[in-house]
This record gives C-alpha cells, structure tokens and sequence, in this order.
C-alpha cells in the first residue's frame, strides 16, 4: 500500500490506504474484517471429560476450547494472532474475550469481541460401549492347575493393565472395559480386539503362558460391510 493525499470519506491525509480508504473508515464499513460468532458450542462426556470438536473425541478440556475458537476467527487481517481470555459464567454459558491483532493496510490494528460458550452433555461412544455389555475381546486368566495363585494373578492383571495403558494414548478404544472375577480366575473384557492382542504379546513372553483363541461371529460392520467377530482368549498362567 503506498500513501494517499486522502481518504475520500474522513478526508483525513498521509495516510497508507486500504482499498481505497483509510484503515479506520474501511473497518468501520466492512464489520466482517474480523468474524467471529457470538455463541459456540461445545459437546463433552461428563463420564472422561472429552470433549467433541473437528469430528473427534479428544482429552484436554482448555486447549480443545482454545482450539475450537480459534478455528471460528475469520478475518482479513494479515500476520494475525489470536488471545484468549475466559470470564464469567452465567448459567451454562462461560463468556470468553477474543482479541485478535494483525495488520490491514500496513497499520497495527486490535480487535476485541466477546463470545460465549456453551457445553453440552454428550456421552462419547466409548463410554457408551463401557456401560454397555460391548466388548470386542475377552480375555480370560486362568491357572495352568487346579490351585489358583493370587499373587501371580494380580501381577498378571497389573502387568496387563500397563501394557493396555500405553496402547490407550493412540488408540481410547483400547480401553479394558471392565474386570470379572469369576470362581476360577478373571475375565477382562477390551474394547479393542486389536489391542487386547498386543498387549498380550508381550504378556506371553513374560509368563511364558499358554494361549487359545476362538471367535464368535456378532454381525457385519454397516460401514464395511464386514463380518464382525468377538475373540475369547483363554490364558493359562
């Protein structure tokens, strides 16, 4: 932009423009310079505390919101950044200050709005499946012989528990659902066929235990079109 004797509407001189006007004057004839709506929502599992934006479950309730926001700032402002500050709440409603700075016409312009974010309730599918009877894997622990060893079958358990921890980082549904204790061993039901494997592989080396699968077949996948199977894994440790 190079500097005008005027701007046309204020009269005001030296100057850069922007499209013909000065900063001032184009902002105030063009409110869209920066767009942001007066209230977002926003879904959450009140059982694991995600939240649902850009068409995922993700962990981090502030940095998901912060996310969210931004992602709404449209604007014609150059090289610009956007603050986040939260405020009051009222009802169900927590009010946010938006500013957002860059450059139009090579002046320094700040822009403030306020908006306000509403939660919403929203069990995810996971916790769903969780409070379900669903499970894609069932493992069961059992003893090589007729007397069980409680202390081998709780390492056996923490030792799974760990191995599920780290597949649940990249994968939720590999969550363990829930524990059985039954009259012989534990049952531990996976959301998660694939992982329930995995963490066994390691397991096997460990106990150098035994292993047998069958599968059950429970339906096609709508989306495939698929067969889709449950595994039971009977462990003898």
């Amino acid at each position: 932009m190079t500097p005008s004797r005027f701007c046309p509407k204020c009269g005001e001189s030296g100057k850069p423009l922007f499209k013909g006007f000065c900063v001032n004057c184009y902002m105030a004839d063009h409110p869209n310079v920066l767009e942001i709506p007066d209230r977002i929502e926003l879904e959450y599992c009140p059982e694991c505390l995600r939240n649902f934006a850009h068409g995922e479950w993700a962990s981090g309730h502030e940095d998901t919101i912060h996310e969210l926001i931004r992602s709404k700032v449209r604007t014609e402002l150059e090289n610009h950044s956007v603050s986040i500050e939260p405020g009051r709440e009222q009802g169900k409603v927590r009010f946010y200050t938006i500013v957002v700075t860059g450059t139009l016409g090579g002046e320094e312009v700040m822009l403030e709005r306020k908006i306000g974010l509403r939660m919403i309730k929203k069990q995810c599918p996971v916790c769903a499946r969780k409070d379900s009877t669903y499970y894609e894997a069932l493992v069961q622990l059992r003893p090589k012989g007729k007397e069980i060893d409680l202390d081998r079958l709780k390492s056996a358990m923490n030792f799974l528990r760990n191995a599920n921890r780290a597949l649940i980082k990249n994968h939720r549904e590999a969550e363990v659902f829930r524990y059985e204790r039954v009259k012989n061993g534990v049952n531990i039901y996976f959301g998660s066929m694939k992982a329930a494997k995995k963490a066994l592989q390691a397991f096997v080396k460990t106990y150098a235990c035994e292993t047998n699968e069958s599968y059950t077949l429970v339906g096609l996948d709508k989306s495939t079109g698929k067969r889709r199977y449950k595994v039971t894994i009977s462990v003898r440790i």
